[in-house]
């Protein structure tokens, strides 16, 4: 059975509307590619949107991601974006069980992945510069 009628590619959505969209979905796709370095070492927003809205997603293997989720275990992480790539990963969190441990830990991981926390770190490194 085709699953065409289960998936949305909603491109560019704006900051506002976000929420409405993560709120239907089951998991996503973060589909960033190592045009440069930069893109290979950063960490796109993709992830904490994912994370906060406590759905299981799928990246890349770059280090960043990699990093976090040894830490969280909240994705599925693959090597390319091939067709069979994604398909094993996606039939990955089609187990109940692991789906459910994943979304699980994404609630917990974003008690300390967000802003809050980062804030009270970077005010902490300004004050130490302003000595």
């Amino acid at each position: 059975s085709s699953a065409g009628h289960r998936i949305e590619f909603a491109g560019f959505v704006n900051p506002e509307q976000l929420e409405q969209y993560l709120g239907s979905a089951s998991i996503g796709i973060n589909m960033l590619t190592a045009q440069s370095l930069n893109y290979k070492l950063s960490l796109g927003n993709k992830f904490f949107d994912y994370l906060h809205a406590s759905i299981p997603a799928i990246h890349m293997n770059y280090p960043e991601y990699a990093l976090l989720n040894k830490e969280f275990n909240v994705v599925e992480l693959v090597e390319d974006y091939s067709t069979s790539s994604l398909v094993t990963a996606v039939q990955t969190l089609n187990n109940i069980e692991h789906y459910k441990r994943l979304q699980n830990n994404c609630i917990n991981a974003r008690h300390q992945l967000n802003w809050q926390k980062e804030e009270q770190v970077l005010l902490s490194l300004y004050h130490q510069i302003n000595l």
